[in-house]
Parts: structure tokens; C-alpha cells; sequence
């Protein structure tokens, strides 16, 4: 069984490389989905899908603020369980 995210995290999040960060983490722990700046300026949004543990896991990370990131806010949109995932791999949104 897998878990699907749909997330906004908001405060410093973008110009401090924080997709990139996003992606490194999902690529090292088999997490799949993809992650692109909003309009808003302060404003990222995720699609994270994976194992219960691991997506448990992320969203700790996130909370722990990584590379000096200042997320303020972790809205979670969406979360359901799913039997198979909908991405092949995680990707960034230009």
C-alpha cells in the first residue's frame, strides 16, 4: 500500500534551492512525484508519492526545515492511500 501527498509549503522557499533539495531527498529514499514554485512567490507545491514509512519520513524532513529552508507553513492538501503509484519518478517543474 502507498500513500499519496499533495502539498504546499510556504515561507523561504524559493531561490534557496529548495527543489532541488526536494528532489535529492525523494531520489535517495524511492519516493516519486514532482515538486514546482507557485506563483506566489513564497509558495512550493508537492506531489509526493511512496511507502508509509518514507512519506512519514518526508514530512518530518520538511518540518525540520533542511538546508537552513524556512517553511512556515506545510499546508497537506490531500492525502489517500493508493495501491499503485501514478509517477514513474520525481521530477522538477520548471
Amino acid at each position: 500500500m502507498f500513500f499519496s501527498l499533495h502539498i504546499i509549503a510556504i515561507g523561504k522557499v524559493q531561490n534557496v534551492f529548495f527543489r532541488a533539495t526536494v528532489f535529492e531527498y525523494a531520489q535517495k529514499n524511492n519516493l516519486v512525484g514532482e515538486v514546482k514554485n507557485l506563483i506566489e512567490s513564497n509558495k512550493v507545491e508537492i506531489h509526493i508519492q511512496g511507502e508509509k514509512n518514507e512519506i512519514n519520513k518526508f514530512i518530518n524532513w520538511l518540518k525540520s526545515n533542511p538546508n537552513s529552508i524556512k517553511i512556515e507553513e506545510l499546508k497537506i492538501l490531500e492525502k489517500q492511500k493508493i495501491k499503485k503509484l501514478n509517477f514513474s519518478n520525481f521530477k522538477i517543474i520548471y
